[in-house]
């Protein structure tokens, strides 16, 4: 009988000692060390072996490369002018507006990012196939761009944009 009487007091007593009462924070009163000890003790010794693959990683600059790529095909699609000249330098977006009805003349059907190249960590080039037709005779037209992007303090811009394959398309070429 003494031994049930201990046993609910020994609980009451585990639960008493912490804010919350749950297993987890009673565990060192239980001779263990509990998942905040041991993550407390451990994360010296396991920061220098995380550290390099964080790095290696790039953090947040390929997510951020990746959605200013998509926003930059998206503006491209829709024939957003001001979409795109969000992520062009001074000079190639003076360039990109002279040309404007040269725009106005043009539909993007389609804007496919086909391949990813790493130049380092703040540099990427990309290939990108365009489906297009110009207004005046509706034929559809299929060409290869290569585009060279540099994270920069503003974020990710459009460093060069030339075409690389399919139909010459003048009016995408960017210095």
């Amino acid at each position: 009988m003494t031994m049930d009487a201990e046993a609910p007091a020994a609980r009451v007593r585990g639960r008493a000692a912490t804010k919350r009462g749950s297993p987890r924070e009673a565990a060192p009163e239980r001779g263990g060390v509990g998942w905040r000890g041991l993550w407390g003790r451990c994360w010296p010794l396991l920061l220098p072996l995380a550290l390099p693959v964080i790095l290696a990683c790039g953090g947040n600059r390929r997510a951020l490369f990746a959605e200013s790529l998509e926003a930059y095909q998206h503006a491209l699609r829709w024939g957003d002018v001001g979409g795109l000249t969000s992520y062009l330098g001074q000079q190639a977006r003076q360039r990109l507006l002279a040309r404007g009805a040269a725009w106005r003349e043009l539909r993007v059907v389609e804007a496919t990012v086909m391949r990813v190249d790493w130049l380092g960590s703040s540099a990427a080039r990309a290939v990108v196939q365009l489906e297009w037709y110009p207004l005046r005779s509706g034929s559809l037209g299929v060409t290869l761009l290569s585009q060279r992007w540099a994270d920069g303090a503003g974020g990710w811009q459009l460093t060069e944009q030339r075409v690389i394959g399919g139909v010459p398309l003048p009016v995408l070429t960017l210095p």
